[in-house]
């Protein structure tokens, strides 16, 4: 009931406030449909999305650095306008520079890069990197929590999930290189400088354009082979 005074009524007036944006569309219609229609437009593309395929992509996971302590002390009007405000700036650098929101968890954003939406694998990475900082500058001029990323490049498996209302229709990746752009991004929450972690094919892929450190990492978190991780400087 948002006519209540309580903290209830604090959160029932936050969440009716978000879920009407939702259903004029100004959060997620947007960038929901652009790339699954131009993908509902193409018949051949179209039936081997819906089976799903194996596909080389560039993946971004952006969190917010010590959300959980927020959580704790902020009122529920404060949470959503704070993940809100990450949806938002989510949102608006992809439309200006490309990508999918694949999936939204909590504090947590991961963004899609499909390769086959751009030139060339390079396009693809130097487009997360504009989204990258994008969403950095947007979030600081809003005086929100800092950011932790993870971005990696590889192999997934993507495809179109959803009904047939084209507007619930949904572009998702899952596999090992979702997994481990997602274990860079909880790294970076603890390593400092800018806070963005990249993994080596997309240091690869970037090649000169930004100056990084390399971790002395062997191994990540569920993963059994080396993997090369590089904090970004700049």
């Amino acid at each position: 009931d948002g006519t209540r005074s309580d903290e209830f009524g604090s959160l029932a007036r936050a969440f009716n406030g978000m879920a009407e944006k939702l259903h004029e569309g100004k959060i997620l219609t947007r960038y929901v449909s652009k790339f699954v229609l131009q993908a509902l437009s193409d018949e051949r593309y179209l039936a081997i999305a819906r089976q799903g395929e194996l596909a080389e992509v560039t993946v971004l996971f952006s969190s917010l650095i010590g959300f959980d302590q927020f959580e704790e002390l902020a009122t529920p009007d404060e949470i959503f306008r704070l993940l809100e405000r990450h949806l938002e700036s989510a949102n608006r650098a992809v439309e200006e520079s490309g990508g999918v929101i694949d999936k939204v968890m909590g504090e947590k954003i991961l963004i899609i890069f499909p390769h086959r939406q751009f030139a060339s694998p390079a396009d693809a990475a130097r487009a997360a990197l504009t989204v990258v900082r994008r969403i950095q500058t947007l979030m600081r001029e809003s005086s929100a929590l800092p950011l932790a990323m993870g971005l990696n490049t590889g192999m997934a498996i993507v495809g179109i999930l959803g009904a047939e209302n084209i507007q619930r229709k949904d572009f998702t990746a899952i596999g090992d290189t979702v997994n481990l752009a997602a274990r860079l991004s909880t790294l970076a929450q603890r390593s400092g400088k800018s806070q963005v972690i990249l993994s080596g094919r997309v240091l690869e892929l970037l090649g000169s354009l930004i100056r990084t450190e390399k971790l002395p990492l062997k191994s990540v978190k569920g993963k059994t082979q080396e993997v090369e991780a590089h904090l970004l400087l700049e």
